[in-house]
Formats: C-alpha cells, sequence, structure tokens
C-alpha cells in the first residue's frame, strides 16, 4: 500500500513541475499587446529595459533553488502568499517573511551591480 506521506509528496512535486514548465511561456492577451501602442518606448528605452531585466534574471538565478522558486510563483505564476504556502507545505507567515527577505536580498544585489556599471 502506498503511504499518504510518499502520495502527497508525489502530487506537490508534480505541481511544482507543473508551474516551472508554465514559467517558460508567458502569454499577453492579443487585446493587450493592441492597447500599448501609444506607450511604445523608444528603441533605446527598449534596449535599457531589456537590459535590466537580464540583470534582474541573473540575479535571481543566484538566489538558492527555493527562493527561487518562491519567487516564480508569486511574480512568475501571479499566486497568492497563501496559495504559495499550501504548495510548499509552509505558513503563509513563513512565506510572507521569506519573499519579504528575498526581495530585500535581490534589491540589494541588484542596486550593487547598477552601482558598479556606473563606474
Amino acid at each position: 500500500m502506498v503511504s499518504d506521506a510518499w502520495l502527497r509528496r508525489v502530487v506537490h512535486n508534480k505541481v511544482i513541475d507543473k508551474y516551472r514548465q508554465a514559467a517558460h511561456f508567458i502569454t499577453i492577451p492579443l487585446e493587450q499587446v493592441l492597447e500599448t501602442g501609444e506607450d511604445e518606448l523608444t528603441p533605446e528605452e527598449h534596449v535599457i529595459q531589456q537590459e535590466r531585466y537580464e540583470v534582474l534574471r541573473q540575479t535571481v538565478k543566484q538566489l538558492p533553488p527555493m527562493q527561487q522558486q518562491i519567487i516564480r510563483l508569486r511574480f512568475g505564476n501571479g499566486l497568492r502568499l497563501t496559495e504559495i504556502a499550501h504548495m510548499l507545505n509552509k505558513s503563509e507567515g513563513t512565506v510572507r517573511k521569506d519573499l519579504s527577505r528575498i526581495l530585500h536580498h535581490l534589491r540589494s544585489i541588484y542596486e550593487q551591480k547598477e552601482k558598479e556599471e556606473m563606474r
């Protein structure tokens, strides 16, 4: 007979895998793309924005896997803290505290990289 704990863990891992796969493909409704016509960036602004996104992606990659997962679930998948807590089998307060610490850490790394680039 299969233990309940093992089955829960398998289901948990499958859900996490599903969210990881979904995080690789970001879809934007066509209406939203068409509405951005007036707010288009200049080519220079677009390049600057892409560079900032790349620095952020590289910064996130430096985090431990669990922290990366929390960031992806919250911002990549738009999940609420309660949903993330349930998925990770943690309390909502723990996830909230972890997310706050992660964001603070990311901010400090990101600001440090920007200062280094200014030199």
